[in-house]
C-alpha cells in the first residue's frame, strides 16, 4: 500500500477490463457473467477491450530474474513488476472521467512491486489506485496445457479476477474460508478447490459497503 492520495471513489461505478487480444470470447463472457453475479449492482457496465502493451518498454523496465531455489527453470524467464501494469492502466484512465475500477489480464509473469519475495503472482490489486492485474502465466500448469483443458484455465482466470476485484472493493484482507473466492491461494489446487463466489461473511461486508453508498 502507498500513502498517495487519490480522488474519492463512488459506488456503483464502471468496471474496465483490459485483456490481451488472444483470449477467447468464452472467457470474456464468463468474466462478465460471474463478476456481475459476485458483485451484483456494484457495476453500471463492464467494458472489455484489448490491452496492447509496449513490450519494448517492458523489457527495459525493472525486469528481474527469479531467484527462488524451489523454482527450476530450463531457460531464463523475465518477470515484470506489477507497478508497470498499474501505470499502464492509470495512463488509460486519464482519458476517462467516470468513476471506474480497472482490471488488466496478461500472459506475462509478474512479481510484486511492494513485496519483492512474491514472484510468479496469480494477481495483485492496488487498493488506493483502484486497479488490479491478473497473470495467466502461473494459472496454466503442464497437465492442463497438454490436455488442452481450456475450460479449467478459464475458471482459474475468472476466480482470480474476482479475487482481485474483491480486494479493490473490500480491502486488502484475505478470507480464511477455503471455499471463498477471497481466500489466498498458494497453489493451483487451492485455486481449483475454492468457489467462484464470496462466502456469507464476505458478502455481508459487501452489503455494508452497499449500505454506506446507499444503493
Amino acid at each position: 500500500m502507498t500513502s498517495s492520495k487519490y480522488r474519492d471513489f463512488l459506488y456503483p461505478c464502471n468496471l474496465r477490463i483490459k485483456i490481451s487480444p488472444d483470449f477467447s470470447e468464452s472467457l470474456i463472457g464468463n468474466l462478465k457473467e460471474f463478476i456481475n453475479l459476485a458483485f451484483d449492482s456494484f457495476f453500471y457496465n463492464i467494458f472489455v477491450s484489448n490491452w496492447l502493451i509496449d513490450l519494448n518498454n517492458l523489457m527495459n523496465f525493472r525486469r528481474k530474474e527469479p531467484k527462488a531455489e524451489t523454482i527450476k527453470l530450463n531457460e531464463t524467464i523475465l518477470l515484470y513488476p506489477t507497478d508497470l501494469f498499474y501505470d499502464s492502466l492509470k495512463e488509460m484512465q486519464k482519458f476517462h472521467y467516470l468513476s471506474a475500477i480497472d482490471l488488466g489480464i496478461t500472459h506475462l509473469p509478474l512479481y510484486s512491486s511492494t513485496e519483492k519475495n512474491l514472484i510468479f503472482l496469480y494477481g495483485e490489486a492496488h487498493f488506493n489506485r483502484k486497479c488490479a492485474v491478473v497473470s495467466t502465466y502461473s494459472l496454466r500448469d503442464f497437465q492442463s496445457i497438454i490436455a488442452k483443458k481450456h475450460t479449467l484455465i478459464e475458471k482459474r482466470i475468472v476466480k482470480e479476477s474476482i479475487h482481485e476485484i474483491g480486494h479493490l472493493i473490500l480491502g486488502i484482507s484475505h478470507c480464511i474460508n477455503p471455499d471463498c473466492v477471497m481466500n489466498y491461494s498458494t497453489n493451483l489446487e487451492k485455486v481449483d478447490n475454492k468457489q467462484v463466489f464470496l462466502c456469507d461473511s464476505c458478502h455481508e461486508k459487501l452489503e455494508v459497503i452497499r449500505g454506506n453508498y446507499n444503493f
